[in-house]
């Protein structure tokens, strides 16, 4: 639910799948997620997907980075409840 609620409008319900305006982000590791969630950043030599920095920060997700990363994880090996596959 709080994948759908903050994220699903730019990067689209199934994290697989490219959005609207974010790239797919199924399968992002716990890093990735927080740097982008929390600070509008990228780990140490990450290389972004799209040039865009539309993204901004999401302060009060800090307690769900790592339901939000086990959700993404899942995701990329079609392992969640609401998998359209």
């Amino acid at each position: 639910m709080v994948y759908l609620v903050n994220c699903a409008s730019c990067h689209n319900a199934d994290p697989r799948l490219p959005g609207s305006v974010g790239p797919p982000i199924a399968g992002s590791p716990r890093a990735l997620v927080e740097a982008r969630v929390l600070h509008r950043s990228y780990p140490p030599a990450y290389v972004p997907k799209r040039s865009t920095h539309l993204m901004r920060p999401m302060p009060w997700l800090a307690p769900q980075i790592g339901n939000l990363t086990a959700y993404l994880q899942a995701a990329a090996t079609g392992d969640t409840a609401d998998d359209p596959r």
